[in-house]
């Protein structure tokens, strides 16, 4: 993309009526921003995801939402750290992507000239540390990166005492491959059902969810940590979680187990799973009610009740969550 295709601003083109946009990782923006911006920062798999689509509209939650209102004629500033060419960028970097988008779209959108640098530079007193919790904290990547594996064929590895793994469908219908590992109990976390053979043979529990922006999540969480709790209490179990691929869905369950069960933290409970799960990126939407869900960890009892979520959830997220996130609505 010729940078005569785009508008280029300098510092002191911002108005207040622009929404500015940062495009940097999401640890530089929660160190400090620009003053009244939105961190636009995705996991890599859900930007190859967005790169795929050509749409960014699907993919905005929380404080993101505000961007729908370019659709109104809102005009997008976005900045990076330091670019001041876009030709110099490579063709998957977020400022080419963005711009792309919104040049198709017909946007009204510029970037900033020497980006976060030069705004710090030129306005130090706009300069701020972030006000938001962030969703999603980087991970720093294995040797083999894990855009580069399969998620369908990756080794299942197991964690808490050898107990449970993640998977995807492909793992889940290969009964050879669960009857060597000894797989007895499996939670299925997609609408599709599992095979016959495999239902003859173990312990299954579906939760028919979808990998979406708008799906709850909250309300199947207690069902399927007593389904977890139950099965690592039965002798010699092994259990195995999957989704489609075992990225985002399964991984959010297998995440909310282990805060659960070992009394971790969302960052700490997603690092756990990560190393052994390197393709492991749940959508920002369940990243933001698993953010919920840790808040509601202080009385086990109540997290495995049935009025879990129709009581004290359903009034956190009216009264917190809905600052930093759209309500969660059913599919």
């Amino acid at each position: 993309m010729s940078d005569n295709s785009i508008k280029i601003l300098k510092p002191s083109d911002i108005t207040k009526d622009m929404l500015v946009v940062d495009l940097r990782p999401q640890i530089d923006y929660d160190r400090s921003h620009y003053d009244g911006a939105i961190s636009l920062c995705f996991p890599q798999i859900l930007f190859r995801r967005l790169i795929r689509k050509k749409t960014l509209d699907d993919f905005l939650i929380g404080e993101t939402q505000i961007l729908r209102e370019r659709h109104s004629g809102k005009f997008i500033v976005m900045y990076d750290d330091s670019t001041s060419d876009i030709n110099t960028c490579n063709a998957s970097d977020p400022l080419v992507i963005f711009s792309e988008i919104f040049s198709a779209e017909g946007t009204n959108f510029a970037f900033i000239e020497g980006g976060f640098k030069e705004l710090k530079n030129a306005f130090p007193d706009m300069i701020v540390a972030s006000s938001f919790l962030p969703l999603i904290k980087t991970i720093p990547s294995p040797k083999s990166s894990p855009l580069e594996q399969d998620p369908f064929t990756m080794p299942l590895n197991f964690f808490l005492d050898n107990f449970m793994a993640i998977g995807s469908e492909v793992h889940a219908q290969d009964i050879s491959l669960l009857d060597t590992l000894k797989i007895t109990h499996i939670l299925n976390v997609t609408p599709n059902e599992t095979l016959t053979e495999v239902k003859n043979s173990r312990t299954i529990l579906q939760i028919p969810i979808l990998d979406s922006v708008s799906q709850n999540i909250l309300e199947y969480l207690p069902k399927a940590i007593k389904f977890i709790h139950n099965a690592r209490a039965t002798p010699n179990a092994k259990l195995l979680i999957h989704c489609h691929a075992g990225i985002s869905r399964s991984v959010s369950f297998a995440i909310a187990y282990v805060m659960w069960a070992e009394h971790k933290s969302l960052e700490d409970a997603n690092a756990l799973i990560h190393k052994h799960r390197t393709c492991a990126s749940p959508n920002l939407n369940f990243m933001g009610q698993l953010m919920i869900f840790g808040n509601f960890l202080q009385n086990t009892e109540e997290i495995l009740s049935p009025t879990f979520v129709a009581t004290r959830a359903s009034e956190y997220i009216q009264s917190q969550y809905a600052q930093n996130a759209q309500p969660v609505q059913n599919e």
